[in-house]
């Protein structure tokens, strides 16, 4: 499964279904994933790809559109390549 945090990538986590999960820039990864991933499991946040000072969770929930442009699928596509030859 290949989706946004929430029940469907967690029923796919308990049940063992290779997940790829994509963070909203507003909710914290490690508080919903635990910060543990692995070959089955992958999870993206922002957070991941972009500079500590370019990043402030408090925007992020004001100006949420300004930070969902920020995560682009240039930043990402590596390790979701790495997820999928993984399967």
């Amino acid at each position: 499964i290949i989706g946004n945090e929430g029940g469907a990538i967690n029923m796919a986590k308990a049940l063992d279904i290779p997940s790829f999960t994509i963070f909203s820039p507003h909710i914290g990864k490690d508080n919903w994933y635990g910060g543990v991933e692995e070959n089955m499991h992958v999870a993206i946040h922002l957070e991941d790809f972009v500079a500590e000072e370019d990043f402030d969770k408090k925007e992020s929930k004001k100006h949420f559109n300004l930070y969902y442009t920020k995560l682009k699928p240039e930043l990402f596509i590596t390790k979701f390549e790495e997820f999928i030859n993984s399967l």
